[in-house]
């Protein structure tokens, strides 16, 4: 039986504080919370309901949120194996989609990797 107020993790025990306290101190924790879920609800929405061109195109947008990646530029140093893992698709599928997406100029494909030239586009991109 768990003390009340702790929470397992394995086999130890932590004061619900330890998990707590981050989020009741500093708002960027909360906002933080507020993105990733929010993130990974869009990223179910695009699962269910895109063709997969859309699903590339919102996934890659969704990897410049300012918040959760701050810093980054418009070049993504990515192959097409970790984009077709990041929204569940093949990696030949994903080579297809980037060539639509390069066609409408939203970005440039280059070896290793994406750079985006325009992020709305991509945002908004429905196939």
């Amino acid at each position: 039986m768990r003390p009340k107020g702790q929470l397992r993790k394995d086999e130890g025990f932590y004061d619900k504080p330890v998990f707590t306290q981050p989020f009741q101190r500093d708002p960027r924790h909360r906002a933080a919370i507020r993105q990733r879920l929010g993130q990974f609800i869009g990223m179910v929405e695009h699962d269910r309901l895109l063709g997969p061109d859309a699903r590339l195109a919102r996934g890659l947008a969704g990897l410049f949120n300012p918040l959760l990646y701050p810093g980054i530029g418009p070049t993504l140093p990515i192959s097409q194996e970790e984009l077709g893992q990041l929204v569940g698709l093949s990696r030949q599928r994903v080579n297809r989609a980037l060539k639509v997406l390069e066609e409408r100029a939203l970005l440039r494909i280059e070896y290793g990797a994406v750079t985006v030239l325009d992020l709305e586009g991509l945002r908004r991109f429905g196939g």
